[in-house]
């Protein structure tokens, strides 16, 4: 073989091998970047919705929740008024 076979392309394994550490670097920063956007300390409302089930519970009819809520309940009543009360046993 002649100098100029061997200096005439590179490989297309090496060009391969190159397109693929590309998109692999890319691909990191990529989520590097992304997790850098979503953990940061940016406003939570901001543009975010809210979540699925919220947003369902508040399209029921409001004696559907009302009824959804008495039953999620049970017997331990609402939660609002130990918050109030304290955990005291005379409330």
């Amino acid at each position: 073989m002649t100098n100029e076979t061997r200096k005439s392309k590179p490989g297309r394994r090496l060009r391969w091998l190159l397109m693929a550490s590309l998109a692999l670097n890319l691909a990191v920063v990529g989520v590097v970047a992304g997790a850098a956007w979503r953990f940061n300390d940016h406003k939570r409302g901001a543009g975010m919705p809210p979540p699925v089930g919220a947003m369902l519970f508040r399209d029921l009819e409001a004696e559907t929740r009302r009824s959804l809520r008495s039953t999620a309940e049970g017997e331990h009543g609402s939660y609002k008024g130990l918050a109030t009360c304290g955990r005291r046993q005379g409330c």
